[in-house]
């Protein structure tokens, strides 16, 4: 027999469930679980055999990230006409949905965990494991005092207890979530997001913008205080500053088009919905990417930003301070002025703004998704 300090250490099977790509064709939380498939399947000496519980999907980067294991399926079933979104249904119906639109599951025989990537996963997915694992991104909803009794958020808690496994994203969130759920805190470890290195490359040319501009990424969810980045806005160009905005997330509501459209000329405002490459052009062009949320689990967009050279204007937010560090430019949470003072000072001053670029650039590269995948696959070990 060998010494024990040489024994073979055999590879986890470690699943990941349809739901959030049912739920999203990109977006944040499926980017965070391809960029984890996709460590896993590229780094076999992390030991972590991954593994898709669908056939089906339109995910943009579980597709463009994994190919080997996405180019034999198949696009999702559409929706048929006339029958609404169902995934925040009732059990029954919810999981007929995830099934229908992904297809049965390829798994033969019990994985060694699987990874809820939401919040009510598939019931018979759940229970091809041994043990299941949960990451928590944010505390909002709770911190915001909104009920979870309904929507993508219910049962959100009741999954985390029965996890054997808490990941959090942020010591905030893990915070928050000790505070909300209490007596779980023995399952929770906190590993960080990373950053894809595509957002280090200067290869992505120019955006087709032609005015200097502050950027604006992500949803707009009340919280996400869009409202006062435009107030900001308005206050900044009222002092002299020639300054745009470009938007890249979902499409504008009209009221927000009409919020807009008062506060800056037609020909000061972009509105996009780019891929990675051309997010990551927008940021390296900007005169700063500004985040004005009063509540978040983390911030990915603070070291995107960084990591492609572009200043960091943020709320000063506790879960800001955790991510950014020094390297960002802080405005008091909730304040318009505030936010347009901010925007003055870094806008205002190259040195500012230059020795923010270097600051962001160091703190980027303290973070990596292979990083991440390591950090990953240790708690799937630890907690075996």
């Amino acid at each position: 027999m060998l010494p024990r300090d040489t024994e073979r250490v055999e590879s986890l099977r470690v699943a990941y469930d349809r739901e959030i790509f049912v739920r999203q064709q990109r977006g944040g939380v499926s980017r965070y679980f391809a960029e984890l498939t996709a460590a896993f399947t590229h780094h076999p000496e992390l030991l972590i055999s991954p593994e898709l519980l669908f056939t089906r999907t339109d995910n943009a980067h579980l597709r463009a990230m994994v190919p080997e294991l996405t180019s034999a399926m198949s696009p999702l079933h559409p929706v048929p006409r006339g029958i609404p979104r169902m995934v925040n249904s009732t059990d029954l119906v919810k999981d007929l949905y995830l099934r229908y639109r992904a297809g049965a599951s390829p798994i033969i025989g019990a994985a060694d965990w699987v990874h809820a990537t939401y919040f009510r996963p598939m019931g018979a997915d759940v229970r091809q494991a041994r043990k299941l694992a949960v990451t928590l991104y944010d505390m909002t909803p709770e911190s915001l005092g909104k009920s979870l009794s309904s929507g993508p958020y219910r049962g959100k808690h009741e999954l985390a207890r029965r996890a054997d496994l808490v990941i959090a994203i942020s010591h905030t969130t893990a915070a928050q979530f000790a505070a909300f759920v209490p007596d779980h805190e023995h399952k929770i470890v906190v590993i960080p997001l990373g950053v894809d290195a595509a957002f280090y490359r200067a290869d992505h040319g120019r955006p087709s913008i032609d005015f200097p501009y502050l950027l604006f990424v992500g949803s707009r969810q009340q919280y996400k205080r869009f409202d006062l980045l435009v107030a900001a806005v308005q206050s900044v160009r009222a002092r002299g500053l020639d300054l745009g905005l470009v938007i890249a997330g979902h499409p504008m509501s009209a009221e927000e088009q009409q919020q807009v459209r008062a506060a800056l000329p037609a020909n000061r405002l972009r509105h996009l919905t780019p891929a990675d490459d051309e997010l990551a052009a927008l940021y390296q062009s900007a005169v700063a990417f500004v985040f004005p949320s009063q509540s978040e689990g983390f911030g990915l967009p603070i070291l995107e930003a960084f990591a492609s050279g572009c200043p960091v204007i943020a709320s000063d937010i506790p879960v800001f301070r955790e991510v950014a560090g020094a390297a960002a430019h802080y405005f008091t949470p909730g304040s318009s002025e505030s936010l347009a003072d901010a925007i003055t000072a870094v806008t205002s001053d190259d040195t500012i703004s230059t020795d923010m670029r270097a600051l962001g650039h160091d703190r980027a590269a303290q973070a990596s998704w292979l990083s991440t995948a390591r950090k990953t696959a240790a708690a799937y070990r630890d907690f075996a």
